[in-house]
């Protein structure tokens, strides 16, 4: 009778056993994981704005529009966060590489001014603009697409002639570290 109760209790013990060292396993995963917040965002992320630049090329009888998202995810060793700006305005139909210029001078200054460190940067009018950028413990990217063409809503009033409506998607992803040798190491692997 012992040698059966033995049998049946063992592994009853061996399936807490388990569930203790998975459970104890998880608490220690979730302990050290870093949650998104606005703490965890760069200067940049949270203000860059190409309103002003966007505003200064829109045609006046039609109004911009922008759609302006953020999403963030935790992790165990850092943060990710991305921004996505979207502008839909109308422009003279020949200044769509001025706006891009102009655009893409806007961001180095914006970065600039808040203390970013450019790392790279290239691209050209036709194909986009694209930075990498540390600022603090965040290292990032800034992505500007090439405007494209966007079909006018049937709601609104056909645009005068030499004029076109025109989308351009900007894309920030950055990765904050809690310490610079993270964002360091992460830097060197962004060239």
């Amino acid at each position: 009778m012992k040698a059966r109760r033995s049998t049946v209790l063992d592994p009853i013990f061996l399936l807490i056993l388990v569930g203790v060292v998975v459970a104890a396993a998880t608490i220690g995963h979730l302990r050290y994981r870093y949650s998104p917040s606005v703490e965890h965002e760069s200067a940049f992320l949270r203000n860059y704005s190409p309103r002003p630049v966007m505003e200064s090329f829109a045609v006046k009888q039609d109004p911009p529009s922008t759609a302006d998202g953020v999403g963030s995810s935790a992790g165990g060793k850092f943060v990710t966060n991305e921004r996505t700006i979207d502008l839909m305005f109308a422009i003279q139909a020949d200044m769509g590489p001025a706006l891009m210029n102009a655009l893409n001078e806007d961001m180095a200054a914006q970065l600039a001014r808040i203390g970013s460190t450019i790392i790279a940067r290239s691209g050209d009018p036709a194909r986009g603009f694209h930075f990498s950028y540390k600022d603090g413990t965040s290292v990032g990217s800034v992505t500007l697409l090439p405007l494209s063409d966007r079909a006018r809503s049937s709601l609104n009033p056909p645009l005068a002639e030499g004029l076109k409506e025109v989308r351009a998607s900007i894309i920030i992803s950055e990765k904050w570290f809690p310490r610079e040798p993270g964002a360091v190491q992460a830097r060197m692997e962004l060239r």
